[in-house]
């Protein structure tokens, strides 16, 4: 996974001197930490003897190792009271605690909020949990997607994007625990506990279903939707506004579709059909040439290999700590 550039470039001394613990596993809490290391947060990550499942996932474990590049991992059984005691003496140099486990089973352990905030006073535990209605109920990105709605609204097709555990677990996640770090800088610190549902944060995402016009950004439009090519490529164009259709039509040569862009029914299923009929004449490369010399919001539909210039970002290492 590669680290986020803009991130790293711009802000990446932000966070420098936050001390955060990470037990959480698989990939919303880690790639939450992902996000604060790349802030300048020193992160280190807690593993059970198993070791994270990702660790586990093909190919070869390195979703795991772009994932966790930077942290220092140590290795404490949570099961035992030599490492709990580890456990509370990282909480003491820390400022950020996440975790994903089942609700109780750090209270069990004596590692609870209670337990974190009596020995450090002004500590944020971030808890990422998958269903805000049942807190306790295990899940995965797919499960959390199908509860939110979010999955329906992608047409039911399993999204090569882990939305909720990236979006909704991590980076509200990410929102929340910054907001955290504000509020103790600016006034007196003090101990807090987040709770971050990866459903409802992904309810959250609904803003056009919840405005009562369902349905316009997802292709109803001639000046929003994908258009094949001729070797079975697509050409996304988002032209909503009438300036940017204009141009994109007089580049095709209709410009009497130019007031067509956001139409519906009969003329906006005409301009839509029409528009295909022509970027079904050309493949995606002659599409590539003619949009990159106009400026109206339209864009080729790039494969991961070509948007980042190369089959995968090289691996990354992980810097083993033991405890």
């Amino acid at each position: 996974m590669p680290r986020p550039v803009w991130l790293y470039a711009v802000l990446s001394q932000t966070l420098q001197g936050i001390r955060v613990l990470d037990f959480s596993q698989n990939l919303p809490g880690p790639y939450l930490t992902h996000v604060l290391h790349a802030l300048g947060a020193t992160v280190i990550k807690i593993e059970p003897p198993t070791g994270d499942p990702l660790r586990h996932l093909p190919p070869d474990g390195e979703v795991y190792r772009r994932l966790n590049n930077g942290k220092q991992i140590f290795c404490l059984d949570l099961k035992t009271q030599e490492g709990c005691d580890a456990a509370i003496a990282l909480v003491r140099e820390s400022h950020v605690v996440i975790e994903s486990f089942r609700v109780g089973v750090l209270d069990r352990l004596g590692l609870g909020f209670s337990a974190l905030k009596a020995v450090q006073s002004h500590v944020i535990m971030c808890s990422i949990r998958g269903f805000g209605n049942d807190p306790g109920r295990a899940g995965h990105d797919l499960g959390f997607m199908a509860a939110s709605g979010m999955l329906h609204a992608l047409g039911g097709e399993i999204p090569r994007v882990q939305i909720a555990d990236q979006v909704g677990g991590g980076l509200f996640g990410v929102i929340a625990v910054l907001a955290s770090l504000l509020n103790n800088l600016r006034n007196d610190p003090i101990a807090r506990h987040i709770e971050i549902p990866m459903t409802d944060a992904l309810r959250g995402l609904f803003a056009m279903e919840l405005s009562g016009v369902p349905g316009i950004l997802t292709g109803a439009l001639p000046s929003y939707r994908l258009y094949r090519t001729q070797d079975a490529r697509f050409v996304a164009v988002a032209a909503l506004e009438p300036k940017f259709f204009t141009i994109l039509c007089n580049a095709l040569d209709v410009p009497e579709l130019a007031n067509s862009g956001l139409c519906m029914g009969d003329e906006g299923a005409y301009t839509v059909a029409r528009l295909q009929e022509i970027f079904e004449a050309h493949p995606l490369a002659h599409w590539r040439d003619v949009l990159g010399g106009i400026d109206a919001c339209c864009e080729a539909v790039l494969t991961p290999t070509e948007a980042w210039g190369c089959d995968r970002p090289p691996a990354l290492p992980v810097r083993e700590v033991d405890f």
